[in-house]
């Protein structure tokens, strides 16, 4: 069952903010706040955004983003399209298998230091 909710189910989960994105948005009118642009929190930063396997639940995607058009004067800016859903990805499936397989993990794991603290006890 597990593998089934998080190899095919992932893929239904919403596309829009979750209810902590929601929060900061209601509180400070930003989904994320800023970051510092030097110190730790950027060094850090940097790493993951190198060593991360799954980003945003999905694999790396490569940076080869079109330049932006610019909007002529009066002119609406595009409207983004709704994400597909359900959004059938491997990276979703690859995301949610992972986090099913940590999780019983560390489940298992808290378990037997349960057990081997128990029996020495």
């Amino acid at each position: 069952m597990a593998v089934v909710t998080g190899g095919a189910l992932s893929w239904f989960a919403s596309a829009y903010p979750d209810g902590l994105e929601w929060s900061m948005a209601k509180t400070s009118g930003k989904e994320e706040l800023e970051a510092p642009a030097d110190g730790v929190h950027r060094s850090l930063a940097a790493l993951q955004e190198k060593t991360a396997f799954l980003p945003d639940y999905g694999f790396k995607s490569a940076e080869s983003e079109a330049p932006a058009e610019a909007v002529a004067e009066g002119a609406e800016p595009a409207k983004e399209e709704a994400p597909a859903w359900p959004a059938v990805d491997a990276g979703t499936s690859i995301s949610g298998l992972l986090g099913g397989i940590l999780t019983l993990l560390l489940a298992l794991g808290v378990g037997f230091l349960l057990k081997a603290r128990h029996k020495s006890a």
